[in-house]
């Protein structure tokens, strides 16, 4: 069945229901991205440490990769 011969009717509603699931679906990820930026905004600067106890450097080069 193409759509040419799909009544308006029915196309209106499956339509109709295809936006509401996306708009749906868009407003119900918008809850974890606001927890993780608060979650972000919360950390401030504190410093992260390895399970020993050592901080551990913000950034790393090729050659300071560990287990390479």
């Amino acid at each position: 069945m193409s759509r040419a011969q799909i009544p308006q009717d029915v196309m209106d509603k499956i339509v109709g229901m295809l936006s509401s699931s996306i708009s749906f679906a868009f407003m119900r990820s918008i809850i974890p991205a606001v927890l993780t930026l608060e979650s972000v905004l919360f950390m401030g600067k504190a410093s992260m440490k390895d399970l020993i106890g050592h901080p551990v450097k913000a950034e790393l080069n090729a050659t300071e990769v560990p287990g390479h």
